[in-house]
């Protein structure tokens, strides 16, 4: 809970992939989460959890796509942490069990509009917990 009762903010956070031996799967880098809509009926599409960072070249989120798309990717639980202002203390986790990517993505390269590339890898999973 946040100081006064305050909403928190959604800029401080972390997302774990679940494979900790992965030097790029903890922090891992994003810079967004897109949160599923979740309901409590089926639908007749998965819901997708996707998340956003800026490129660096690591490879981890494209073989780990390469893997699913050759059915052999191991599915992980994925965490996301929302943090406080001081940028440490947990005030919300949820976890995506047995997370598995179905989408990559990479933004356009544009040279008339220099900025950040983006990939984005989107993951669909088995449940979500809130955890404590």
């Amino acid at each position: 809970m946040t100081e006064e009762g305050r909403p928190a903010g959604n800029h401080r956070f972390l997302v774990e992939l679940g494979d900790r031996a992965d030097p790029h799967a903890a922090g891992a880098g994003f810079s967004e989460v897109v949160f599923p809509r979740f309901e409590v009926h089926v639908g007749a599409s998965e819901p997708r959890l996707i998340l956003r960072r800026g490129a660096t070249g690591a490879r981890n989120l494209y073989q780990w796509w390469d893997k699913a798309r050759r059915a052999k990717a191991p599915r992980r639980n994925v965490r996301v942490t929302l943090l406080g202002d001081d940028g440490t203390t947990p005030l919300m986790r949820w976890r995506f069990v047995d997370a598995r990517p179905v989408a990559l993505e990479y933004g356009a390269l544009n040279a008339n509009a220099p900025g950040v590339l983006l990939e984005s890898i989107e993951l669909v999973f088995d449940r979500m917990e809130v955890e404590s």
